[in-house]
């Protein structure tokens, strides 16, 4: 009788064993379940995330390019504006839900310009009655030594009411060995190497300064009281794209055009107001 319930007893122990040992396993199961699943979510989160910044971007950058494009059109528009002789603020209308306006303006007192070698800039001087002086300034060069400062050739031409002429004068940075003068040749302004005067005589209209050795950047204005004529124009243009969640945008574009100017070939024709005869 003892024996039996003896052996009851530990059956019963036995099997309170095997249950406790499967809801351990069960446990341990759930567990690595859920972090499963928390990683499966992190990872889900991630991939959505990166997938809502990656179309942010994307419409930013399509956005981005339409207002640019639109700016563009703006500058278009006030170069047409400056062929035909008007100048101010202006917009553009019919570009959808972007906003574009530009300025227009007329830059006179300088010029200042990169020139390519063998190339010349056009300097506007037909207000000049003579007796005025333009300064000429060029290259960013800080030294004759290590560098090569380009020279430059200076014409200025002249109509007088009865006949055309020219004057040329050539000038050095440094001594190339060339006969270019070094004669009133001072060191530059705001950065720039060199400079040297040039004087006006009544009819003046017009100087060419000539990039000699290699390009050369050049600077060009009055001295004193006298002030150059409209050298140059410049055009702003700003462009809006109406708030649109996070993907507004804002550019702006601003360009500078020269007066029309006479080509390189120019300088080496013979300027002649009459018929040329052989």
């Amino acid at each position: 009788m003892w024996q039996a319930i003896s052996n009851k007893e530990e059956t019963m122990r036995k099997k309170k064993r095997r249950t406790t040992g499967k809801g351990y396993g069960l446990g341990q199961v759930g567990l690595v379940v859920l972090l499963i699943m928390v990683v499966l979510l992190t990872v889900g989160l991630s991939v959505v995330s990166r997938s809502i910044g990656d179309v942010r971007l994307s419409r930013q950058e399509e956005e981005a390019s339409r207002v640019f494009d639109a700016a563009e059109a703006g500058i278009e528009q006030g170069l047409l504006d400056i062929s035909v002789g008007t100048f101010g603020s202006s917009s553009v209308t019919g570009i959808g839900d972007i906003d574009v306006n530009y300025t227009t303006a007329e830059v006179d007192r300088k010029l200042e310009i990169n020139v390519v070698e063998g190339h010349a800039a056009q300097v506007n001087v037909s207000n000049s009655v003579g007796g005025e002086q333009v300064v000429i300034n060029w290259s960013k060069e800080t030294d004759c030594t290590d560098q090569s400062p380009a020279s430059i050739v200076v014409t200025t031409y002249n109509y007088n009411g009865v006949s055309y002429s020219a004057r040329r004068e050539a000038f050095a940075a440094c001594d190339n060995a060339d006969n270019f003068s070094t004669a009133g040749v001072v060191d530059g302004d705001e950065g720039y190497f060199k400079k040297v005067p040039v004087s006006m005589v009544a009819g003046d209209q017009f100087v060419r300064v000539m990039a000699v050795y290699s390009d050369t950047d050049v600077k060009a204005e009055g001295v004193g009281v006298y002030e150059l004529p409209v050298q140059y124009y410049t055009v702003r243009s700003v462009a809006e794209s109406q708030m649109q969640e996070d993907v507004a945008e804002t550019k702006v574009v601003e360009v500078s055009r020269t007066k029309p100017a006479l080509p390189a070939i120019f300088d080496y024709v013979l300027f002649s107001g009459a018929s040329l005869t052989k």
